[in-house]
């Protein structure tokens, strides 16, 4: 009787856990969902705020209109830094593997203009070695090392009207 109740309590246990850590998977998700909502909803709206002023008035002054592609490109840019916080916090969660860089990098340098605007005249180029590394990190890690990289890249050459941005692995 007694191995009874010990084998009933640890299934109860057992399914309380699996109950709670599922409801935990839920919230987390869906709590991910209502940061990145709260996050992104007001720059969606500049964007179309912006995109209304530019069809509306054509005849906008061309410092005005500078201005407003500013703004546009700096929106950009903060969106880009929001999913690239928000992947970290999710990444963290996740386990680093070993990563080979020759594989990986060429793959997700295209990535990085979805998520940075890249200024007219620059140019991006990879370039894969024969001895190229693994790292050991998430593959979300290293596309956010990406991001950071070209970006502050982006910004430096779209000061200087444009030029050639070297990726050797």
């Amino acid at each position: 009787c007694a191995r009874d109740f010990h084998r009933y309590t640890a299934e109860a246990i057992t399914q309380s856990y699996r109950r709670t850590k599922f409801t935990t998977e839920i919230l987390l998700s869906l709590s991910d969902y209502v940061v990145q909502h709260e996050f992104t909803s007001p720059l969606m709206k500049i964007k179309r705020s912006i995109e209304d002023m530019l069809k509306e008035s054509p005849r906008l002054d061309e410092t005005v209109r500078s201005r407003l592609d500013e703004i546009s490109i700096q929106r950009q840019r903060a969106a880009g830094s929001i999913r690239s916080l928000i992947d970290v916090f999710q990444s963290l969660a996740k386990k680093p593997k070993w990563v080979n860089l020759a594989e990986a990098v060429p793959r997700l340098v295209p990535q990085v203009d979805l998520e940075v605007p890249r200024p007219k005249g620059v140019e991006i180029k990879v370039h894969l070695r024969t001895d190229s590394a693994s790292v050991h990190l998430t593959t979300d890690a290293l596309r956010l090392m990406l991001v950071n990289l070209v970006g502050n890249a982006y910004d430096v050459l779209g000061t200087v009207g444009g030029g050639m941005i070297d990726v050797t692995v």
